[in-house]
């Protein structure tokens, strides 16, 4: 007689998880996630380096090398997966670890600290790729219209103002709910069905591309305050925000409309060039009011357009290990590029930062648009083949 097996699980999991196993139930518990893991990423990227400098006392070294571990551990983790799939128990696992990293950040001592960093990083480079890779998935060019509650979760928690102290303790809840969010997601869902070994040579235009792009990018988000401050605008540095934040969040809201009349490349290839014009209006028009701020109004491609795009072109690329792809766009997009951009910012600064990003960028357009021609060329008469 076989034995009955246990019910591990409380009533209220069990009832979640019935209603999230329908399309709408995905995209609500999508939006849920990315709301609450951008508002937590809008903290540690906005408030916690303060927090660190006035509650712990740490040096600018120390907070660079701080908040550098999560980006190495975002590019490092990756390769631990080329030739195993992330399954459940690795989701489990990496929830396990994101909250031991995040209590580690309350014990005001570097080396733990450090580690906290590193271990949210690996986390990280797990948990949202899945999240991500069931939305494209399930939603498809609606995967947007989800997607913007993260941006609207990074604008709700970059603008509030709390004492020091309390940021700390509300992006520790932040990070439970997201875990939370994401383990019910996983919890609803089938094994995901990724085989093969995943080939960053099939994609390398795309991958060259990304690095070129982000690196570039990087630059903006370390020195974009400190170059509005020495130009006399960094009074409406909120405004110059608030605007691209909107912005974006009207694509994502509009993904279906535009996604359904341009391809994923071609939304890569105008994200790209709009980016480049966007680092040049800041090179050659500092002081203009106008002109920076219409060079926000372009955020809404250069981030959101291109990772709708990079999104979909992922999912046709390597539809077999998407969510190990997804990684890699993470680990070399935000992870070593940013790590490397903000190095070569910091030495580019003095010598035109913004009309080498734009350079960067073009670049990035010129390989792209060549590895798409001679994609097209060497899969011309061998129609219905898919990549893996």
């Amino acid at each position: 007689m076989e034995r009955k097996r246990p019910k591990l699980l409380p009533p209220f999991w069990e009832r979640w998880r019935s209603e999230l196993q329908g399309k709408w139930g995905i995209f609500w518990g999508s939006a849920l996630f990315f709301l609450l893991f951008f508002g937590l990423m809008g903290i540690y990227i906005i408030r916690l380096p303060l927090y660190f400098r006035e509650v712990d006392h740490l040096t600018p070294l120390q907070i660079g090398i701080l908040f550098g571990a999560m980006p190495l551990a975002k590019f490092l983790t990756p390769f631990f997966f080329l030739h195993r799939p992330v399954n459940k128990k690795m989701v489990l696992i990496a929830g396990g670890v994101a909250t031991i990293g995040g209590a580690l950040l309350f014990t005001h001592f570097y080396p733990l600290l450090l580690l906290g960093f590193f271990l949210l990083g690996v986390a990280f480079s797990i948990i949202p790729p899945y999240v991500e890779r069931r939305a494209v998935e399930e939603l498809g060019h609606f995967y947007g219209r989800a997607r913007l509650f993260g941006s609207v979760g990074f604008v709700l928690t970059g603008g509030l103002q709390l004492p020091s102290t309390c940021y700390l303790y509300l992006s520790f809840l932040l990070l439970l709910g997201a875990i939370g969010v994401a383990l019910l997601l996983f919890h609803t869902s089938t094994q995901p069905k990724e085989r093969g070994k995943l080939s960053l040579l099939k994609g390398w235009h795309f991958w060259v591309a990304l690095i070129l792009m982000k690196s570039a990018a990087a630059g903006y988000y370390s020195f974009f305050t400190i170059y509005l401050k020495e130009h006399n605008l960094v009074e409406y540095v909120g405004i110059f925000w608030g605007v691209a934040i909107v912005l974006e969040v009207l694509l994502f809201l509009f993904q279906p409309k535009v996604m359904s009349k341009i391809s994923p490349a071609m939304a890569m290839e105008i994200a790209l060039f709009a980016t480049a014009l966007r680092w040049f209006l800041l090179h050659f028009f500092p002081d203009n009011f106008w002109i920076v701020l219409f060079s926000q109004t372009l955020h809404a491609t250069t981030f959101a357009l291109f990772h709708m795009g990079a999104m979909l072109y992922l999912s046709h690329l390597y539809p077999h290990r998407l969510t190990l792809a997804q990684q890699f766009y993470g680990g070399l997009g935000y992870g070593l590029s940013f790590f490397l951009g903000s190095w070569l910012a910091g030495l580019l600064y003095s010598h035109g930062l913004f009309f080498w990003e734009g350079v960067f960028t073009l670049l990035a357009l010129g390989v792209f648009g060549v590895g798409e021609m001679k994609k097209k060329g060497i899969n011309f008469g061998k129609k219905g083949e898919r990549e893996g």
